[in-house]
């Protein structure tokens, strides 16, 4: 599996991709990360692969109670130290 470190740009992309998946799956209506969450997200060093993003993704969509995951919903599991 690639590393998103290794793929930068392509964050944004996986990212909205485990979005819809993760929305689908667990029947939820969110359809878009904040700006502040995604700045987060490109920031990470993401020191596992493609299924750490996945995995941080589909945890703010199973706790957001909004349209959109935010940045306080990932602060648990990216950690901001780190950026």
């Amino acid at each position: 599996m690639a590393h998103p470190r290794d793929r930068k740009p392509d964050v944004f992309l996986l990212a909205a991709h485990c979005l819809e998946k993760s929305s689908s799956e667990h029947g939820r209506n969110v359809r878009r990360i904040s700006t502040p969450a995604i700045d987060t997200l490109m920031a990470y060093h993401w020191p596992g692969n493609v299924r750490e993003l996945a995995n941080v993704i589909e945890r703010a969509v199973v706790v957001c109670d909004g349209s959109a995951a935010q940045l306080t919903l990932m602060n648990g599991f990216v950690a901001r130290e780190e950026l």
